[in-house]
């Protein structure tokens, strides 16, 4: 019953708003705990801004204790909302049990997460296995104004369904767990089901890294400053990725060799 009720409270209130939707979410995880994500999550997806990444990520930084239920009981009354019942809260048992049952479908989930992505690091390694060296003059390299060879030594290439495509290896604990694939007109793909997050590609001589190192999102970008610079670049793929890439080699990197971050300005200001 505890669940009808935010359910149907939740009606009367729209996920548009990042304060009103930050701000429910807080009430919602202090009263379920962990095992109101769903429910939120549901609620969220109604948003024409959600995001699946957002959602995670700001649902585990919040604290229980920030909101609490009666936040979503007034936004939903100001609205016209009115409760058929009483809120009845759950007893410790039903807590309990969703407890259970929600750590059940995240193991089962995270199983079969790490299984895929043990499929796709066999395909990737098979197909960069059976890659070309990268040809200076692809397509993309032309329009980004890409011609220094130290740029491509590390990229390979190859044709699938009629495109022609540059190969990327995406790297985690030294080996290719993954690959993005730019074809000619620029579209990116990585291997569907396969790892990405704190994934990374490496530009330039290992050796020179003690001398500084720069950390861009895309191909383009860091094969355009190791052009410009010849400094060593690691590439994160995208912005949601760097801080995870910068804080997994902030260790081995230690705290003498410089590093210098460089997003892209879009504007949707991401980066």
């Amino acid at each position: 019953s505890d669940l009808d009720s935010i359910r149907s409270a939740l009606t009367y209130i729209e996920p548009h708003d990042r304060d009103d939707w930050w701000h429910v979410g807080a009430a919602i995880k202090d009263e379920l705990g962990e095992n109101g994500f769903d429910l939120w999550d549901e609620w969220s997806q109604r948003g024409d801004n959600y995001s699946a990444r957002d959602a995670k990520a700001t649902w585990k930084s919040l604290k229980p204790g920030m909101w609490h239920i009666e936040t979503v009981w007034k936004m939903a009354r100001q609205n016209g909302w009115k409760p058929d019942k009483p809120y009845t809260p759950p007893t410790a048992e039903e807590v309990a049990r969703r407890k259970a049952e929600s750590e059940a479908r995240r193991q089962a989930a995270e199983n079969e997460k790490r299984q895929n992505q043990q499929k796709v690091k066999r395909t990737a390694q098979t197909i960069w296995k059976n890659s070309r060296p990268a040809d200076i003059n692809h397509p993309y390299l032309q329009a980004k104004g890409i011609s220094a060879l130290a740029t491509i030594a590390d990229v390979r290439q190859n044709e699938y369904q009629g495109d022609n495509n540059l190969i990327i290896p995406v790297l985690y604990e030294r080996e290719i767990v993954n690959l993005q694939s730019i074809n000619q007109d620029g579209d990116k793909r990585f291997l569907s089901g396969g790892q990405v997050e704190g994934g990374y590609a490496f530009l330039g001589k290992s050796e020179d890294v003690i001398n500084g190192v720069v950390i861009a999102e895309g191909y383009a970008t860091a094969a355009s400053i190791h052009q410009a610079t010849n400094r060593p670049v690691i590439i994160a793929f995208n912005a949601g990725n760097m801080v995870t890439v910068a804080e997994r080699l902030s260790k081995p990197l230690g705290g003498k060799i410089p590093v210098v971050i460089a997003v892209d300005n879009d504007a949707s200001q991401t980066g």
